[in-house]
């Protein structure tokens, strides 16, 4: 049960029984009139609920009140604010071990050119609104590269993407009330892109991706000589990775059996990386 009731001084108060009983009144802080009595009495209501239901917190409703300490109620420690920069080290640690060396880097220097180093990394998560993230957008469509030119789409994409896996990582653990991303569309191409271009043509599912056609493949083998030319008929008859085919060494190859055992790639960057996940490639061409 709760009520509400003004004090000598015509200040508002709510009054209530707590759970074993106990009558209570808690000052609002507020003279009366029109506007906070309706706000009161929407607060009386929550907690008369709360009070029925037994979710009533105490110390969370009225943390200043001198009965918290008096009757040993428990206080919630609070919650320290975290920056988005912050949260992003944070998902950073999460990734390192669900993702290879190599993507865990890429997402590393994403989060620090386009969030850390970024206004957006200043703001605390809990104060984030839409139109910080409308800022952010501007921002990063603005860039250039080091040779003054324009950043590509895919680029630009690539922050997009970060940026709405950091901001689900903050709402899957509270941080986060609203998706600000959510009905938000990646970056298009030069302004010129419209809806319809996003569209793809119907294919049926098991449509192969053909980048090249029969006399072209056909033509680049010819052209290639010694091992650059296995390479290439690597690449083609088997579907490999450029990185994966650079790692590929001899010991891995079994020609009695027609397969290639693919479970390390090759980048300048971070030299050999192991996958998680370990296949057989089954080659279906000769090299």
């Amino acid at each position: 049960m709760a009520w509400l009731e003004t004090d000598r001084h015509g200040r508002l108060r709510i009054g209530f029984k707590y759970y074993d009983g106990l009558k209570c009144r808690e000052p609002l802080g507020v003279s009366a009139n029109k506007q906070t009595i309706a706000e009161a009495r929407r607060l009386c209501a929550t907690i008369q609920l709360e009070l029925k239901a037994r979710t009533f917190d105490y110390a969370k409703r009225f943390p200043g009140s001198g009965r918290i300490k008096q009757r040993g109620i428990e206080t919630r420690e609070p919650i320290q604010p975290i920056t988005v920069s912050e949260l992003a080290d944070s998902w950073l640690l999460r990734k390192q071990g669900e993702v290879k060396k190599s993507t865990h880097g890429y997402y590393k220097e994403v989060a620090g050119i386009f969030i850390q180093r970024d206004a957006i990394g200043t703001k605390t998560v809990s104060e984030l609104r839409q139109e910080d993230i409308d800022r952010w957008r501007v921002r990063v469509d603005e860039k250039q590269t080091k040779a003054n030119e324009p950043l590509s789409t895919r680029r630009k994409n690539m922050a997009w993407d970060v940026l709405n896996q950091i901001l689900e990582f903050a709402r899957v653990r509270k941080l986060l009330n609203e998706d600000l991303l959510l009905g938000m569309k990646p970056f298009k191409d030069s302004g010129q892109a419209n809806d319809d271009d996003f569209e793809l043509a119907e294919e049926p599912e098991d449509a192969d991706v053909m980048p090249y056609n029969a006399d072209q493949i056909e033509a680049i083998i010819a052209a290639a000589e010694g091992w650059l030319r296995a390479l290439v008929m690597l690449y083609f008859f088997t579907g490999i990775r450029r990185g994966e085919a650079l790692a590929l060494t001899w010991d891995r190859v079994y020609l009695d059996r027609d397969l290639a055992l693919i479970n390390r790639s090759l980048s300048v960057r971070y030299g050999i990386t192991t996958p998680a996940q370990r296949e057989l490639l089954d080659r279906t061409g000769s090299c």
